[in-house]
């Protein structure tokens, strides 16, 4: 079981207010970025979007051309490597009356010369997220698409601090899961957002595995900040910092 719960997160590692400007369709590049699309490049969809699901979206801007740019640092016992890491969303779509956003993520190799059994390597391609009201699911394909065993990535707004809510959907499926697994996020808190200047609303997420930290800073319109992963036996991990964005 500890094996699975490892294999699980290693699989979850490789794939975070200014509400006014951060969240709403005009670009907002930040960070050196290119401009991002013009609003008219904004597809029509083709049905509409329950007030439920555009509010998780003002909160986390999955929406066609939004674009992170991350400074992702990956260790082992002998090395530090550093890559600049992309996520941009390239397609949206309704698909059985769901929101869609398909993220392509590319990493560009900056610092070291990690070799090719490298564990702490960002992974890159195509990631499908599935919007569902106030869940925000990671599916592998947009066929036969079952939520009961799609990994439950957020659930916006979070739940209030100290409940939890389980990715794995084999955890989700038991009747007592246990903490083992389980996912919570702390109370809102103010803070400056570093490249930006401006004070954001931010939640710390915390995963609970075994012999594992993984945690992260989720900032409210903008999306992950800062996300860490460390394991002790044996010693690996990374840490990944937000240092631009462009929002749709």
């Amino acid at each position: 079981m500890k094996k699975l719960a490892e294999f699980t997160w290693i699989f979850l590692i490789l794939t975070f207010m200014s509400a006014c400007n951060a969240i709403s369709r005009t670009p907002t590049p930040v960070g050196g970025l290119p401009e991002a699309a013009e609003p008219g490049a904004i597809p029509t969809l083709s049905e509409p979007l329950s007030a439920e699901t555009e509010a998780t979206l003002q909160i986390y801007p999955l929406r066609l051309g939004s674009t992170w740019i991350y400074t992702f640092l990956g260790y082992d016992q002998e090395r530090e490597v550093i890559w600049r890491v992309v996520e941009t969303v390239v397609d949206v779509q309704m698909m059985d009356g769901f929101y869609v956003a398909v993220l392509e993520r590319t990493n560009e190799l900056l610092e070291g010369d990690p070799p090719q059994d490298f564990i702490s390597i960002p992974e890159t391609g195509i990631f499908h997220y599935l919007v569902d009201g106030s869940k925000i699911y990671r599916v592998e394909s947009l066929e036969n698409i079952d939520l009961d065993d799609a990994w439950l990535e957020l659930i916006i707004p979070f739940p209030e601090s100290g409940d939890v809510w389980y990715p794995n959907p084999e955890l989700r499926a038991l009747d007592e899961p246990g903490r083992n697994g389980s996912r919570t996020a702390s109370e809102p808190y103010q803070q400056e957002l570093t490249i930006t200047g401006e004070m954001y609303t931010f939640y710390n997420i915390d995963t609970e595995v075994d012999t594992i930290v993984y945690e992260g800073t989720f900032c409210e319109g903008v999306g992950f900040v800062y996300r860490e992963y460390i394991s002790f036996d044996p010693v690996y991990g990374y840490r990944s910092e937000l240092e631009g964005f462009s929002l749709q």
